[in-house]
């Protein structure tokens, strides 16, 4: 295992793809088998459980299939990788140890939450240990793959998502036997590899890499969180207002979904870290041309996708699930048109995630949730059809899909005002409720523009606000924003922002609203040393002011920073 450490490059790349598609092959086939081998309702019953296990495990990884990866490969020492792991694995094993006491001691309440009935309570221990088990492999394999040892990562995602289901559905013709053999080769294979990942050095713990990953991927599991709400929680309703039979029905046309998706992904696993280096490197019309390419193409790709599928569903579901797949049709026909909209957001996402400090994607999955919830409630007094049933899944799809396209436009029209933009000028937007005030910094280099908005007092004018600095920053298409010693406005411009919003403290400000709001800003300047103590969680995004110099110039430094790091610094 020791020698599976590879440098990286085309290699990488290519085992990297040819695994991705040994697990895309493998998801097809054990559905298949799961049709021939389990019969109707043990089909239906396992294509929910599925599902309950994908939304379950992004729950409990708390952000750390993200965040573990990107902090062990940031760290070079041996025993830093262990450390981080070892926290990791602790928060996991108590979230796992939570899952199965739950599932040991209310069965039945689980049971009638995933599937509308208590009758099944018999396959929520299973699902916890699924679930377990599945955390636990993502777990490994974000090691392996932050410590850049592709190969062995490579090697173990093909033997866990690939192999293990399809041998258990070969082995046991039981719906309850297949899932407890899932789960415990999954314990048992990537329990193996972690104990050797565990004593492969002498562990280094450093509370300040900890810290770093834990609010990195807490940042992000709201995002995750609805991800996967919102292709899990019409499952659930369905199950419960038309029933299980249905419910399956939804739970595998979204599964056609996903597997459409992951055609995506390696597009947006490429665009990632490339449009990455281009704005480290300022190229801006080169990340424009870049962008565009990506946009056309998944457009493209996506309505050719979305045309063969409906033109060929019904001979493919006859011959792939049998008399199931001619049951699943119709729900199949009209929850597949997502696939359009989730294929263009799984493409596009990274430029987004690359460009934006703002977890901008996590904003647009919040809007899609908040439009899921009227039309859930629709479905639920109203209409309660299997037409409605597909448009809970559709529409906030459609919805996501047009504010990453929204967003996208955006940076790409940003990104030519930039490139007519004189090199080395750094813009900062200052929204602010106070009148009169002055920026207080001149530099030939710097454009500092003031924009005055209401003062959020009530919920009617924090909409305004909201509206306010939204108007400001289209306007502008400043570089950073700064807000002073008001939390709550900077907590408003946290959610609108496209850009790193700079939160500066004044004495004693490090209460209320101002303490959430340092909590996500990009940078947190602070008057004195004790301010800074409070927030010392943040490590190198707190700066303290020098009172012996000039706080302006000290303030445009670290804005500079920020906006143009300098290695090592």
């Amino acid at each position: 295992m020791a020698g599976a450490r590879t440098s990286g490059g085309a290699r990488d790349h290519v085992l990297t793809f040819l695994a991705e598609g040994v697990v895309l092959v493998a998801t097809v086939l054990v559905y298949k088998l799961a049709a021939d081998r389990l019969g109707g309702e043990g089909f239906e019953r396992y294509t929910v459980v599925r599902r309950t296990v994908s939304f379950l495990q992004m729950i409990g990884l708390c952000g750390l299939a993200v965040g573990l990866v990107r902090s062990v490969a940031m760290v070079a020492s041996p025993g830093r990788r262990v450390g981080l792991l070892r926290r990791a694995t602790r928060r996991i094993a108590l979230v796992a140890v939570l899952l199965l006491g739950l599932a040991a001691v209310l069965p039945g309440p689980l049971a009638l939450l995933f599937f509308g009935s208590a009758d099944l309570a018999g396959l929520s221990l299973p699902i916890a240990l699924l679930t377990t088990g599945l955390m636990l492999h993502v777990l490994v394999y974000g090691h392996l793959r932050g410590s850049h040892r592709m190969t062995a990562a490579n090697v173990l995602q093909m033997l866990g998502m690939a192999v293990v289901p399809n041998a258990a559905m070969l082995v046991f013709g039981d719906l309850a036997r297949v899932l407890w053999a899932t789960g415990f080769a999954w314990l048992g294979l990537s329990g193996a590899v972690l104990a050797w990942a565990w004593n492969e050095a002498p562990a280094e713990r450093d509370a300040a890499d900890e810290r770093r990953m834990l609010r990195y991927g807490m940042l992000r599991l709201p995002g995750d969180v609805i991800f996967a709400g919102l292709l899990t929680l019409p499952v659930y309703l369905v199950n419960h207002v038309q029933g299980l039979g249905v419910g399956a029905q939804l739970a595998f046309g979204i599964t056609l979904i996903n597997v459409a998706g992951a055609a995506y992904s390696p597009l947006s696993l490429l665009l990632l870290p490339s449009a990455a280096g281009l704005v480290a490197r300022r190229a801006w019309g080169e990340l424009d041309v870049r962008i565009a390419r990506v946009m056309r193409l998944s457009i493209g790709s996506a309505l050719l996708l979305l045309a063969g599928f409906e033109g060929l569903a019904t001979p493919f579901l006859r011959a792939y699930l049998g008399e199931a797949g001619a049951a699943m049709e119709v729900m199949c026909r009209a929850v597949f048109i997502g696939a359009f909209f989730y294929g263009v957001f799984v493409a596009l996402r990274s430029v987004l995630d690359a460009y934006y400090t703002a977890p901008r994607n996590t904003f647009n999955l919040g809007w899609s949730f908040v439009l899921f919830l009227p039309l859930a409630l629709l479905y639920v007094r109203a209409w309660p059809v299997w037409w409605m049933a597909a448009l809970l899944v559709v529409v906030p799809l459609a919805a996501l899909f047009a504010l990453t396209w929204r967003d996208v436009r955006w940076v790409r029209a940003d990104l030519r005002a930039k490139a007519r933009t004189a090199p080395g000028l750094l813009h900062v937007l200052e929204p602010t409720a106070r009148r009169g005030m002055d920026a207080a910094i001149a530099d030939a280099q710097l454009e500092w523009t003031l924009a005055h908005v209401p003062a959020p007092r009530s919920p009617l004018s924090c909409l305004r606000v909201l509206r306010a600095v939204r108007a400001a920053e289209h306007r502008t298409r400043p570089d950073l924003l700064v807000v002073r010693e008001q939390g709550l406005l900077a907590l408003l411009a946290l959610f609108v922002s496209r850009r790193p919003v700079v939160l500066v403290l004044g004495k004693g400000a490090l209460q209320g609203w101002t303490r959430i709001a340092a909590w996500a800003a990009a940078l947190v300047v602070c008057p004195s040393p004790d301010e800074a103590d409070e927030l010392r969680w943040r490590d190198q995004a707190v700066h303290v002011l020098d009172p012996a110099r000039d706080g302006g110039q000290q303030l445009l430094h670290f804005l500079r920073l920020l906006h143009h790091p300098v290695p090592g610094s």
